[in-house]
């Protein structure tokens, strides 16, 4: 049996996890309602203190982890989707198809991402939803371009040829031989889009386009730079430190990872 090697992205991954599950079982309402006076400062009864509005800092960081995490497993989730259907489709048919997907998938790549981004985030709304789709739809054209060049490769190979000859179906070669040939490209390529992900959301959420209800790491950033002299006070020390390290330390332990998967 191989055994599991714990390294530091993944001890701070699985803290992520367990925090929010910790959390939802115990937390209660810290993230929504005020348990404390504005701004106390680090305590005993306020690990990392209170914001503004006396909501504790340490429930909504474990709020936000879990909205984090499950936020960029559905958009990577559906980019990956996409970006499969495409580049096999692309790269198994070829022609006017390839011709066709490929230069949809060039013209959402030219475009500066962050612009788009934005667009559609105002355009869509600050929904839960809205947010994973926008994601998930400016994130597959690296995923759709990395499987199609591998099915290219794959689907000259004999056993593909005889394949055919016995008359399989295109979904039996997707699913026979595809599929497992391209485990480790969409592991990595979700890996990855999670990641952006996060960082898409955490960057919506701090211009203001995020959902507004929702206690991500973004949203906190957000509430704290608005904060008036938020650098001629005390109060950064926790309030902006907190959400930013944790925003980072995810961000680089998913990256760290995704290497794992890298060939």
């Amino acid at each position: 049996m191989r055994a599991i090697k714990l390294t530091p992205h993944k001890v701070y991954l699985l803290v992520v996890l367990m925090a929010f599950v910790i959390f939802l079982l115990v937390g209660g309402d810290g993230h929504r309602v005020a348990t404390g006076e504005s701004l106390e400062a680090p305590s005993f009864h306020h690990l990392l203190g209170t914001d503004d509005l006396g909501m504790d800092i340490l429930a909504q960081l474990c709020h936000g982890g879990g909205y984090s995490l499950f936020l960029g497993l559905f958009s990577a989730g559906i980019a990956v989707t996409i970006g499969s259907v495409v580049g096999i489709a692309s790269g198994y048919y070829g022609g006017g198809l390839d011709k066709l997907l490929m230069s949809i998938s060039d013209i959402l790549t030219g475009m500066p991402q962050m612009i788009l981004l934005i667009l559609l985030g105002a355009f869509l709304g600050a929904s839960y939803f809205s947010i994973v789709l926008v994601i998930a739809l400016i994130s597959w054209t690296q995923t759709a371009r990395m499987v199609r060049a591998r099915v290219i490769f794959i689907k000259n190979r004999n056993y593909i040829k005889y394949s055919r000859r016995i008359g399989a179906t295109f979904p039996d070669m997707v699913l026979r031989h595809f599929l497992p040939a391209l485990r480790e490209l969409l592991t990595l390529s979700f890996i990855k889009i999670m990641s952006r992900g996060i960082v898409m959301e955490a960057s919506l959420a701090y211009l203001g386009l995020g959902d507004p209800t929702s206690k991500s790491w973004g949203m906190m950033l957000n509430r704290a730079m608005s904060f008036p002299g938020i650098y001629f006070t005390p109060f950064w020390k926790w309030w902006v430190l907190a959400p930013l390290a944790a925003l980072i330390g995810l961000v680089i332990s998913l990256m760290a990872y995704s290497r794992e998967f890298e060939v």
